[in-house]
């Protein structure tokens, strides 16, 4: 008689978003279930495959992001069968997916991976998630210079909304960020096409915070001298907003 042992592990994972259509699989069907590359979750379970584990992986997200979003760590559970009782060591887990997504060219990382309980749930037991936005500012006295000759570092493309403007007053977006606080009805924040009239719309936001930022990087070969307005003439700051959980597509 074969036995076979179910563990369930936990991942902290990264990925950059910008080539995915969001995080949660999109490709839906009967087992076996077809590959979805375009996914965060599909590409998982893609790796994890890899493994050749007697079941089939099933990923669950502790948090699900749209399409371009990117994640610094995120989190996500799965069960997977070994013959003979023995179970995978967490750390050959993370060695071998994170292999097999270089070798692929696939932008996700696994930060570690845990061996957890059984009745563990990524999502359900999930406590809080914080989204970050980067925004930078260009200084009052660049604005000289045309907006489209503006210096966008390449390393900032699709990580940081960069914004024009003589009027921007931090002391007044921290005042009005503080109003998303507490239990508000976020309907009108969905997306077009997902205002279900019976979805319950009501969030808790624990938190937002905008703290002053600062490029990713600080290498003199990204600001060359001779771009007008220079690294100094961009003010950067992070707005984190926290809260037990988001609606679907929120904005």
């Amino acid at each position: 008689m074969i036995q076979m042992a179910m563990n369930r592990y936990l991942l902290h994972v990264s990925y950059i978003g910008t080539s995915f259509c969001g995080a949660q699989r999109q490709v839906t069907g009967a087992f076996p279930r077809a590959n979805d590359p375009s996914t965060v979750q599909g590409q998982l379970e893609m790796g994890l495959k890899q493994l050749n584990p007697c079941n089939e992986p099933v990923v669950y997200l502790s948090s699900r992001t749209d399409a371009g979003v990117h994640a610094l760590n995120s989190t996500c559970h799965v069960d997977l069968f070994r013959r003979n009782g023995m179970q995978y060591e967490p750390r050959t887990l993370t060695i071998c997916l994170n292999k097999h997504f270089t070798k692929q060219e696939v932008p996700i990382r696994v930060l570690k991976t845990f061996l957890i309980p059984e009745d563990f749930h990524s999502r359900h037991r999930a406590e809080s998630r914080t989204y970050l936005y980067r925004l930078a500012i260009v200084k009052a006295d660049a604005l000289n210079v045309a907006p489209h000759l503006h210096l966008l570092p390449v390393e900032e493309l699709q990580r940081c909304l960069f914004i024009c403007t003589d009027t921007f007053d931090i002391n007044e977006m921290k005042r009005a960020s503080k109003l998303f606080e507490g239990l508000h009805d976020f309907r009108t924040f969905m997306a077009r096409g997902s205002k279900d009239p019976d979805k319950m719309t009501r969030r808790v936001v624990n938190r937002v915070e905008i703290i002053e930022g600062k490029p990713l990087t600080s290498c003199s070969y990204s600001w060359p001298s001779f771009m007008c307005p220079s690294r100094e003439d961009y003010q950067y700051y992070d707005v984190y907003v926290q809260a037990s959980g988001f609606l679907y597509r929120q904005k």
